[in-house]
């Protein structure tokens, strides 16, 4: 026997119908609620430069750079000798335009380079 389908009375429908919601939405509700959006943001983009220095970078040097943090748009990288510092220098330019490109609403200015202080050697570039 096959059963029809019978329509439920109205006394049995919601009374308000739910809309679908974007997780997107919802995600960055939840980070901008909780006060966690900018360090969520920050991470992200110090790992969108990472992988792009790990990619753009030659082999030999890889472990004497590392990027340190990103705070009030000024992305900080570190060089562990001159020669690193002097080939972050020369890429400075690509890797600026690259996140600008990648993530335009980091609100990036700038790329800073320093030298890096003993202890950082710790986090470098993802293997």
């Amino acid at each position: 026997m096959r059963q029809e389908f019978i329509e439920k009375p109205k006394r049995f429908q919601r009374r308000m119908q739910k809309h679908a919601t974007n997780a997107n939405d919802l995600a960055h509700a939840f980070l901008k609620r909780h006060g966690i959006k900018e360090q969520v943001e920050s991470s992200q983009l110090v790992k969108l430069a990472s992988t792009w220095l790990y990619d753009h970078v030659d082999q030999g040097l890889r472990a004497d750079m590392r990027v340190i943090s990103y705070q009030s748009g000024i992305l900080t990288v570190a060089g562990r000798h001159a020669g690193a510092m002097h080939y972050l220098e020369s890429i400075r330019a690509s890797l600026y335009d690259n996140l600008v490109q990648q993530a335009p609403e980091s609100g990036l200015v700038s790329v800073r380079i320093r030298h890096m202080i003993p202890g950082e050697e710790n986090g470098i570039l993802p293997a």
